[in-house]
């Protein structure tokens, strides 16, 4: 077996093996030389032959200070030859909680031997910091608008997205996971929730109230988000905003929604006390 020349460091999705496994052997050079499914965070890393324990070390310290996340499959835009016998199997969903560090050949040479040689755990998750994620290929489109609060990803590659630490955009990102729990540990215990969706008006006085409503009667589990986009607007006196658009797919087709949220914090600033949300209905596509 060749000596380890690069190193890169990858979020491995084993979860997705079993659906893209053998696709990526017939489509990706990475594949063919012992590279995992994954996500690249560095390529190339520092040479295998330089690496110290110095850098380990600070790998350590770096893995440790980001929240451990969810890793959820959206669409595939890439690999459109293996597209119809992938999406049989969607989705994949993978439980990140740990950075590992590969070494091999140079890809250039297709030479096999790449291998794990490292392991950074990830720090304790957020209550409501979990990020999507297509899984797909390799990174290269996510971007943001120039109100930087604000930020949509292409679909055509994978990355890790950046993030906005406000609570309206961690709310938003817990229902678009039909995260139960992480909504509960966002609203506070005497939430003041009101809801309008077209046709019906809404309200609840507590986490369990809102939950309820939001995801046992907005979006169901029969629903499936397959999609979503995350703004967050500017803040009116002492109401904050934030807006998210989710496409949706279930029995009767496929579908587009917003809401419009509006929310105060607990003097805390660590929970939501007063909570509108406006709806637009499940919109045909």
């Amino acid at each position: 077996m060749t000596d380890p020349v690069e190193t890169a460091l990858l979020i491995t999705v084993p979860a997705a093996e079993p659906v893209v496994g053998r696709h990526r052997s017939r489509l990706d050079r990475a594949a063919r030389v012992g590279d995992p499914a994954h996500v690249t965070v560095v390529f190339p890393f520092v040479p295998f032959a330089a690496l110290r324990e110095a850098d380990l070390a600070a790998l350590t310290d770096v893995a440790r200070a980001v929240p451990a996340f969810t890793l959820h499959h959206h669409t595939v835009e890439d690999l459109r030859v293996a597209e119809t016998a992938v999406v049989r199997q969607l989705p994949v969903t993978q439980r990140v909680e740990a950075i590992s560090l590969w070494a091999g050949p140079s890809l250039l040479t297709e030479e096999p031997g790449w291998r794990q040689v490292g392991s950074f755990p990830l720090g304790r998750a957020r209550p409501a910091g979990l990020l999507d994620v297509p899984v797909g290929s390799d990174h290269r489109s996510w971007s943001h608008p120039s109100d930087t609060r604000g930020w949509c990803a292409h679909p055509t590659g994978w990355t890790l997205a950046p993030m906005s630490d406000t609570l309206g955009a961690h709310l938003a990102r817990a229902i678009a996971d039909k995260d139960e729990s992480g909504m509960r540990a966002l609203l506070a215990p005497e939430v003041d929730f009101r809801g309008l969706t077209p046709g019906r008006t809404w309200e609840g006085s507590s986490p369990d109230e809102v939950v309820d409503t939001v995801l046992g009667h907005w979006f169901k589990e029969s629903d499936r988000i397959v999609g979503d986009t995350v703004t967050e607007g500017e803040v009116v006196g002492d109401t904050e905003r934030v807006s998210y658009r989710f496409d949706l797919e279930n029995a009767d087709g496929s579908h587009v929604a917003e809401q419009q949220v509006y929310y105060r914090s607990t003097p805390e600033g660590d929970r939501i006390g007063y909570l509108r949300v406006l709806c637009s209905g499940f919109r045909p596509r």
